[in-house]
């Protein structure tokens, strides 16, 4: 069975062409080429590029919003220990707060003691307290207590942690105050009367 097809070879013409079976169909050539080879690398290049460039911005966005999570959580236990000292100074007394006046490394003993009562300034081993890790860090702080005198006495809490291979720092500083010119004389009594 022959088949017949109409070719358009120009405009408004056509060429009858005549196919015995599909096989035999021929199919004319154009003078169009397709994308070479060079064209589809340099797409390829551009879009390899791209992508490079959009996980390198992810990884550094996720860098720097880990280091700035830490940066405020260092903040924070540097804040806690602060008021901590404040809540010694004014269940102890300010005398039993500067007792260490020699810039030493101290930390809070209150060995998982709420009762601020029996919180104590101890010396520190090693770098200071190690905290439990927060969000895959570790954290470690320490105070010192310099220069006091009989009214007021300057203390810095500084908190430490590792980022990669940097060690980052977070810093509080107060002056503790004699407010009060009470003395501390029972356990349950107050510095102010």
């Amino acid at each position: 069975m022959a088949t017949t097809t109409l070719l358009l070879t120009a405009p408004g013409r056509f060429m009858r062409r005549r196919y015995s079976s599909i096989s035999n169909i021929q199919y004319p050539i154009s003078n169009k080429s397709g994308q070479s080879l060079i064209e589809v690398l340099v797409a390829f290049t551009v879009s390899v590029l791209i992508g490079i460039a959009l996980i390198t911005a992810s990884l550094a966005t996720q860098k720097a919003s880990i280091s700035a999570r830490n940066a405020s959580q260092g903040t924070k236990l540097a804040q806690e220990y602060l008021e901590q000292i404040r809540v010694i100074r004014d269940i102890q007394g300010y005398n039993n707060t500067t007792r260490f006046n020699d810039s030493a490394c101290r930390i809070i003993n209150n060995s998982s003691n709420i009762d601020p009562k029996t919180w104590d300034l101890a010396n520190c081993s090693g770098s200071g307290e190690v905290l439990p890790p927060l969000s895959n860090t570790t954290f470690t702080r320490k105070i010192a207590v310099s220069g006091s005198s009989v009214n007021s006495a300057p203390v810095v809490v500084t908190v430490t942690w590792t980022e990669g291979t940097n060690t980052r720092t977070a810093t509080a500083q107060t002056v503790i105050s004699l407010w009060c010119l009470g003395n501390v004389t029972g356990v349950n009594a107050s510095p102010c009367p």
